[in-house]
């Protein structure tokens, strides 16, 4: 890894923690493509859909809808569908995002039905993941709260959860996005600037792993496959990854890569009412069999989240 480099490697983004801290999920994204979704407004909204789906694993089913005065499918040949969210599907995603055009008035209604009925459809036929569901609403702004369309869809049981990106640095938009969020347990962010898009997107996985933590007696222990992880042209599984105290250089030797697998254990700190999957990373030499693991580093925190990077701290790998 070059010295000169950025740091772009984030574990939120990495499949063992993406399966491990959400159980399996339908997901609709429906994107604002109005007139007022312009210029900055609509790169971060591109932006926002993109770190989605960078979320996402084989294991969820997810479409993009954008909407204007009609809503409609973003790949025409996922229509009326949810997809499984491979990487030859997000795949497609990501090449029509490209050429989205915004015009005309946001029709929210139509919206809305559209994901909530779709939704409902795959819920009771038993397609999809049978999970949890999500809406993902991103727009620059909505005209009142539309109470009676989740009223109709989303109440009293609430099996849908809504999560709202407010696009924009228009504060007196924030009130009816923040109630549909908070109206339908999910989470409301504000985004205004590219720079934290990311930051903004990951907030809605610890939300999703709630109900595996707080609402089940039996807290299974998720393992996942064996991989090997690698950035650039340095293998950082297997080799030496140092944190220079007083500041923030990495510095990586190549060395033989090696197998890893994670270990995720749901947990909660009833002194704070905090509930989250604590991470144990795990190392598979490659001259033993698969089965034969060895711990290379446990979190602690009391069963709260928390991010790893295995080498912090000038700790080196076995």
């Amino acid at each position: 890894m070059d010295e000169k480099d950025p740091d772009l490697y984030d574990a939120r983004l990495r499949s063992w923690y993406i399966q491990a801290a959400s159980s399996p999920k339908d997901m609709v994204i429906l994107l604002d493509v109005s007139g007022s979704m312009t210029g900055l407004r609509k790169e971060i909204a591109k932006h926002v859909v993109l770190n989605i789906l960078e979320t996402l694993n084989e294991n969820d089913f997810v479409n993009i809808f954008d909407f204007s005065a009609h809503t409609t499918e973003l790949v025409s040949c996922f229509k009326d569908s949810l997809v499984q969210a491979n990487l030859e599907n997000i795949g497609e995603f990501k090449k029509a995002l490209k050429n989205i055009e915004t015009k005309e008035i946001a029709n929210f209604t139509q919206a809305l039905t559209t994901a909530f009925e779709l939704l409902q459809r795959y819920n009771k036929s038993g397609q999809g993941s049978q999970c949890n569901q999500a809406i993902m609403l991103v727009t620059d702004g909505a005209p009142y709260n539309f109470e009676e369309i989740f009223s109709k869809y989303n109440w009293p049981h609430l099996q849908v959860r809504v999560f709202t990106y407010l696009i924009g640095r228009e504060e007196k938009k924030v009130r009816d996005l923040y109630w549909m969020a908070c109206a339908n347990k999910g989470y409301f962010v504000h985004v205004t600037t590219l720079a934290e898009v990311r930051e903004q997107v990951l907030k809605y996985i610890p939300v999703m792993a709630r109900p595996m933590v707080m609402y089940q007696n039996e807290h299974p222990h998720i393992w996942t496959g064996v991989y090997a992880d690698v950035a650039r042209w340095s293998a950082l599984i297997g080799g030496s990854l140092v944190r220079q105290r007083g500041g923030a250089r990495l510095r990586a030797k190549r060395r033989e890569a090696r197998g890893m697998a994670t270990l995720a254990v749901p947990g909660r700190e009833e002194s704070v009412r905090a509930a989250g999957v604590r991470h144990e990373v795990w190392l598979v030499h490659p001259d033993e069999e698969c089965g034969a693991l060895s711990r290379i580093h446990s979190p602690c925190g009391g069963g709260r989240s928390r991010l790893l990077r295995v080498g912090d701290e000038g700790e080196e790998w076995p």
